[in-house]
């Protein structure tokens, strides 16, 4: 037993820690404490531990850590206001003083600060990082978005952060999706309070974007900085012409990607429409509602227009409403609600392939590997006939289709599993998330009980587990929210 500003600790035989209050500590004396029963845990051997004791620890472990950010946010957010760090040296800002003192970097130490600043400012963020519905990372999202954009841009963030309603819309979300989807959702959010915004901050990129080559004995250099749709655009193209890696290729990421542009360029220069002059449409899918492009069109006529949220990227990146406009005057885009009949996608089982406009309606309906926990991005996916092609004789259409990455879309062959589709509440607006859910079992007249509760976050991003959830059956086709369109 030993003495701490939490009154009494007794020591067990086995390591841990009990604490016995003997009178009102102060902050400071229970921090110390902690810092004192922490450095003994982090001086213990672990190596007798088994697998579940291990797991249970490292969960103790999170918890400390969100609640030591929660803590340290409130504190540095009081030391500012305080203003006593003024007499510790001469610093710029409290940022600097910071980053000094704590040595974490300006970077590190104006992003504990920002979002020290926003937690305090924002109702019930606090709370909600104290009690685990928001995560750190969830924290450094919202400084991140309220950073973001000019001063006026910046300033509705801030009021729209400050409002109790507002606010509570930016909570939920961070309950119920990880840290980058919330990034997301909460880029969408942001957009959705200055549309041109969005827009400005477009083309502020577009002015700084650049691209230089250059050669020099050791190879050709590039450097360069591109818009987020020009290097989304990129990226596509890049990874469209890169192969899985075979057993024997042992090149990294970085040259993998290098190859893979030199493919690109390779296949421009051999294509005989590419003249001076010729013009590829890209394949670039956006996801929106009808309201979106209502906005969009009023904006083009100089009209008053309502707030609405931007159509989105496949992965839920908000799109500028100019660049949204330029894709759907393409004659080669093609446009797919999800929700109509009109759309001829059901091909039967006279093709086995599937075409371009299913795969797309597809993608924009599953967003990623069907499985729970697998959230292989939908462009590395392949489309599985849920009843299958040659055993059950299965149809070349939608309500038949799955992504799934190789490796499930392996295992369900190979196991034998069979996949039952249901529609997913919606999900927080620009999270990117399916628009239904699905639920993985051994196929009838196979013994082995269901493998799982219902597999992927769905729109909502929380699983659908339980009897319940596994009961209902997918009847008739998938809908979509009205107005959920893909172009």
């Amino acid at each position: 037993m030993y003495g701490s500003g939490l009154g009494e600790v007794d020591v067990s035989s086995d390591g841990s820690t009990v604490a016995r209050a003997t009178d009102t500590p102060s902050p400071r004396s229970s921090v110390s404490a902690v810092v004192a029963i922490m450095h003994e845990v982090a001086s213990t051997e672990i190596a007798e531990l088994d697998g579940a004791e291990l797991l249970a620890l490292l969960t103790e472990l999170d918890a400390t850590a969100r609640l030591t950010e929660a803590s340290r946010a409130k504190v540095l957010a009081a030391v500012e206001h305080a203003d006593t760090w003024r007499a510790q040296g001469h610093d710029p800002s409290f940022a600097a003083w910071r980053s000094r003192t704590a040595r974490t970097g300006k970077g590190r130490a104006m992003r504990e600060v920002t979002t020290a600043q926003k937690l305090e400012r924002m109702p019930g963020a606090a709370d909600a990082l104290r009690d685990g519905t928001m995560t750190p990372e969830h924290a450094e999202v919202l400084a991140r978005v309220a950073t973001t954009g000019d001063a006026e841009h910046r300033a509705k963030v801030a009021d729209a952060l400050a409002d109790p309603v507002d606010s509570a819309i930016l909570l939920e979300s961070a309950s119920r999706l990880d840290a980058p989807r919330f990034a997301r959702a909460a880029q969408s959010w942001a957009a959705r309070l200055d549309p041109l915004a969005l827009e400005k901050d477009h083309e502020a990129q577009r002015r700084s974007s650049y691209l230089s080559i250059s050669d020099t004995p050791a190879g050709t250099m590039l450097r360069g900085q591109l818009d987020l749709q020009a290097g989304h655009r990129l990226r596509l193209a890049l990874e469209a012409v890169t192969p899985v890696p075979s057993e024997g290729d042992d090149r990294d990421p970085a040259q993998r990607a290098a190859d893979a542009l030199d493919l690109v360029a390779h296949g421009v220069l051999a294509d005989p429409g590419s003249k001076p002059g010729a013009h590829v449409p890209p394949h670039v899918s956006l996801v929106m509602t009808a309201e979106t492009l209502a906005g969009i069109w009023q904006l083009e006529r100089g009209q008053e227009h309502r707030d609405f949220a931007p159509a989105t990227l496949e992965d839920g990146t908000p799109v500028p409403p100019s660049e949204t406009a330029r894709i759907l005057c393409d004659a080669q885009i093609t446009r797919i609600v999800l929700d109509a009949e009109s759309v001829p996608i059901d091909l039967g089982r006279t093709k086995r392939l599937w075409s371009g406009a299913q795969r797309r309606l597809v993608i924009a309906r599953d967003r990623h590997c069907a499985f729970d926990g697998c959230e292989i991005p939908a462009r590395w996916c392949e489309i599985h006939h849920i009843d299958w092609w040659a055993r059950d004789h299965g149809r070349t259409d939608i309500d038949n289709a799955v992504l799934l990455c190789s490796a499930h879309h392996g295992a369900v062959h190979r196991d034998g599993l069979r996949l039952t589709r249901s529609t997913a509440p919606p999900g927080p607006p620009g999270a990117g998330l399916p628009l239904v859910s699905y639920t993985v079992t051994r196929r009838v007249g196979n013994r082995s009980p269901a493998l799982g509760d219902r597999v992927g976050t769905g729109a909502s991003g929380e699983r659908d587990t339980g009897p319940q959830a596994r009961s209902r059956p997918r009847k008739g086709r998938s809908r979509s929210p009205a107005g959920q369109a893909l172009f």
